[in-house]
Order: structure tokens, then sequence, then C-alpha cells
């Protein structure tokens, strides 16, 4: 504390805490026991508080706009605010107990008004993003609308990370706090977009952030997706919102599908009825409908992908093939029956079509419709794995000691043979998921720090989507590890992971 200054002073130098710690001491001298203070005295002392509070207040809401200097005064207010919560307890505490008199201006609830405040300031700079740059070549105002909302989401974050995160106590948790203020308001402005109706294009770009770039551009961005828990934040959309503007899509596009490759067909069957001879490449009969239908087969299932995040969504994509294929089979089924003439020549150059179709569309029908079963059982083995370490890293297991991780290392190891045993049987080729659960068995077994921090490192190799809050979650079911402890080796293997020699593309943490 500067003692040496008033308070008036130390408020005028930006001093919050030392201000905040004035205060306080002069609210226990005028409600300490045998206290003779006046009324006016603790009318003053009210007053001075609703001051430092303001102060504090506009530092809040100034922290995304601001430069170092402001940044270390926030800084300072984190701490107000922690001392103010904790004089609420105490006077809570006075209060109830009957030991005197209490501050009438008391609970302040310093972190409830904080957290409020973050998010009017969150609602107002989502609002006001007409200035901001970029989406110039986007063909709506709509579009631009979402660009920019998307933009600032995402700097405000990257400013949260990089620079307002280290001025907070880690109980504020304020990354966290900040992308659920951010995605329940940019989920809100796109429910609002989505009551009015809207036209096909500005449907499509809806999706496209609610399935591919806010998930994938912003929150597992390199520069966020360590200090952001996505998995809790969920869609932006509801299911039963998303579900009719996917229904849209899908329709339009299985229009489209038909239309082009009815007219393809089309040209085909009017080729030959005009008697026309197939084109002739390198002395042979050729036709280019088997490219084609592939081309824009692979295109559709690319953005439908991306618009709708997953591609079992698009299995009508698939039916869309499948009816072009059965008008195909019904078209070589007539010219070999002689109906358009020129049998021969028409039939050698669909020949290498027919062998295009089938070498193609066996792995794309798979993928566009079903996958094929080793496929499935593959992701299915995947799935349930990470379903497994999800529920095994939410710490409500709690093993206190070594015999207790020894035994839980037992357990999941032997669950690991049997979960490994039931999918390889079953066709699964997924073979290397086996580590997964190997490694994580280790964790718990080992208990010196150097040998568990070795362990962490070559599960970091091994998969290196791993983020260190899959580590933090990992490391808290030991709970004879100490906070230091902890730090030490997230600490190393951070340090480290960018020297670690990992050629490994696996991603199983992400999921």
């Amino acid at each position: 504390m500067t003692t040496d200054l008033t308070f008036e002073e130390n408020l005028k130098q930006r001093n919050l805490l030392a201000a905040c710690q004035q205060l306080i001491a002069l609210e226990d001298r005028l409600f300490g026991e045998n206290s003779c203070a006046l009324p006016a005295e603790r009318e003053q002392l009210e007053t001075q508080h609703e001051v430092l509070l303001n102060q504090v207040w506009l530092v809040v809401e100034a922290s995304l706009n601001s430069g170092e200097e402001d940044l270390e005064i926030l800084e300072e207010v984190a701490k107000v605010i922690q001392l103010e919560e904790e004089r609420d307890k105490q006077w809570q505490k006075a209060k109830e107990s009957g030991t005197g008199p209490v501050p009438d201006w008391r609970p302040f609830n310093c972190r409830s008004t904080h957290d409020d405040l973050l998010s009017k300031m969150v609602k107002k700079r989502l609002d006001d993003t007409e200035n901001l740059s970029g989406g110039d070549n986007l063909s709506s105002s709509l579009k631009k609308d979402i660009f920019k909302m998307g933009k600032c989401l995402k700097d405000d974050m990257k400013k949260v990370v990089r620079d307002v995160k280290r001025r907070y106590p880690e109980e504020f948790d304020i990354c966290n706090l900040y992308a659920r203020l951010y995605h329940q308001t940019f989920s809100a402005r796109l429910l609002a977009i989505t009551e009015f109706g809207l036209d096909l294009q500005d449907l499509i770009y809806v999706l496209y952030w609610v399935h591919s770039l806010y998930p994938n551009d912003v929150l597992q961005s390199t520069e966020l997706k360590d200090d952001i828990n996505s998995e809790h934040l969920g869609c932006l959309l509801p299911a039963d919102v998303l579900r009719p503007l996917e229904d849209q899509y899908l329709s339009h596009k299985e229009g489209i599908l038909n239309t082009w490759t009815s007219n393809a067909l089309k040209n085909e069957e009017d080729s030959c009825l005009k008697g026309n001879l197939p084109d002739v490449f390198d002395g042979c009969y050729f036709t280019n409908i088997a490219i084609d239908v592939v081309e824009i087969f692979d295109e559709a299932a690319k953005e439908a992908r991306s618009v709708l995040g997953d591609l079992n969504k698009a299995k009508s994509i698939a039916g869309q093939l499948n009816i072009f294929l059965a008008s195909y089979k019904s078209f070589l089924e007539a010219v070999l029956k002689g109906r358009y003439g020129n049998i021969l020549p028409t039939v050698k150059a669909h020949l290498a079509s027919l062998e295009t179709f089938s070498n193609r569309f066996k792995t794309a029908l798979d993928a566009l419709a079903c996958m094929s079963m080793k496929e499935l059982l593959g992701q299915l083995h995947k799935e349930v794995l990470a379903e497994y370490v999800s529920r095994l890293m939410k710490r409500n297991l709690k093993l206190a000691d070594e015999d207790q991780q020894r035994t839980a290392a037992t357990l999941v190891s032997e669950d690991n043979e049997r979960l490994h045993a039931l999918f390889m049987e079953a066709g699964s080729k997924e073979e290397w998921l086996r580590d997964v659960l190997s490694k994580i068995s280790e964790v718990l077994r080992i208990q010196d720090v150097g040998f568990i921090q070795l362990e962490v490192a070559t599960l970091v190799r091994d998969f290196p989507d791993i983020s260190s809050l899959h580590i933090k979650a990992l490391l808290s079911l030991k709970r004879n590890l100490s906070s230091d402890d902890i730090y030490r080796i997230k600490h190393g293997v951070k340090v480290n992971r960018s020297a670690v020699d990992s050629s490994s593309s696996r991603s199983f943490f992400s999921m």
C-alpha cells in the first residue's frame, strides 16, 4: 500500500489497489467495535467507494482497447475485485452473526458486476462492426455483417489470450468467460438473422460459419485452441433451427445435381440419335461423361462437408448419384439393343466410363452415403475411445494416492486390451488407437514427477493435437500432484513441444 498518499492522490495516480486498501482500512475503523463514527464519515466512505468502483469499471470497459500501461492497471483492477469480494463475504458473516454494524452498501458483488459488464461490452462490440475492414468481396450485406462479427470475435479473443489473460488470476477463467460471452452473443445474432428468412446464398453462408469457419478457423485456430474449452460451447445454432436450413440446402443441391446429370446424359442420347460418332483420342473412342460426373459429385461432396460439417448429413447427394447411374444403365441397355445406332463405337467409348465409375464410385459412394464397413468400424472405434477418455478426464475421478492410481492404471490397461480386441476382431484397421489408453495408463501408474513429464512429452509427440487443457485434466486425476508439480510438467512440455520430433499426423484428442 502506498501509505504516503491520500486516497484522492492514489486515485489520481491510478493506484487503484492502494486506494481500495485505504478504503477497507477506513471501513474497518468506522465499523469496528466501540466505533464513534459520525454518519457523515460513513456517507463519505460510501461515496469514495463509488468513485473507486467507477474507475475500476472504466478500466474493465477499456480492456480490449488497452495498451500495455492500461493493461497493467487491469491487473490491479482484478485484485481490487478479489479484495472487494472477500470483504463482501466477511461482512456477510458479521451480519449473520450479529457482531456489529455492517455497511449499508455491502455487498458490492463486484465479480457479478464485472461479468455483466463484459457481457454488455461483447454485445456492443459485435453490434458495432461497421467500420471493420474485410469482406469486401462478399456478395450481400448480410454476409459482410456475419463476416465482420466473426472477425471481431476472433480478433478480440486473440487479444484476450495474448494480453488480457495474464492480468487476471486463474480463478476468473477469463478466456473461457470471454469465449462463452462471445459465443452466446454471436449465436443470438445468427438466430435473429435466420428468423427473417434467408435467400439461398445467405443461408449457405450461415451454415458455412456454423459448421466450418467458427469451429475450425476460430475456436481451433492456433492462437486460441489451447485456452478455450470449445467442447463446452456447443453449436452456434440449436438443432431445431439448423435442420430446416440444412434440408433447404440439400434440396437445392440435389436439384442442381439432378439437372446437371440429366442434361449430361441427354446430350449423350441426342448425339447418338443424330448418328454422331463418339470423339476419338489417341486412336480410341471416348466420352467425357464419367469424368464430368465424377468431378461434379466430388465438388458437391467437398462443399457439403464444409457447409454441413459432416458428410453423413449429405446422404441424399449419393442418392442423386444412384438415380443417375440407374438412368445411365438404362441408356447403355438401349444402346446395346440398337436403339441409337453406331453400337460398337458407342459401347467402346463408354467402356472407359464404366471402368471410371466402377473404380471411383465404389469408394465415393461408401464415403457420400454410409462408408465402408471397415471405415465405419474404424470411426466407431475412435468415437468409443474418445468418449472413454472424455469421461476419464472430467475430474469426477479422484485418485488420491499411489495405490489408487496404480489400480486405475491397471483397469484402464485392461479396458484398453478388451476394447482393442473387440474392434480388431470386428474389422477395424485403427491399430494405432491402442496407444492412447496405453500411454494414459502409464501416466497414471508412474509416480516420479520427472518420469511423468517424459511420459506426457511422449504423448505430445505421438498425438500432437493434445492441448494444454487435456494435459491439465489428465494430471489433475493424480490428486497427490501439487499445483507446482502440474505447472512444472505443463511448462516443461510446452517449452519442449516445438523441439519434439513429431512426424505423427494422428488426430485424436481434438475429438
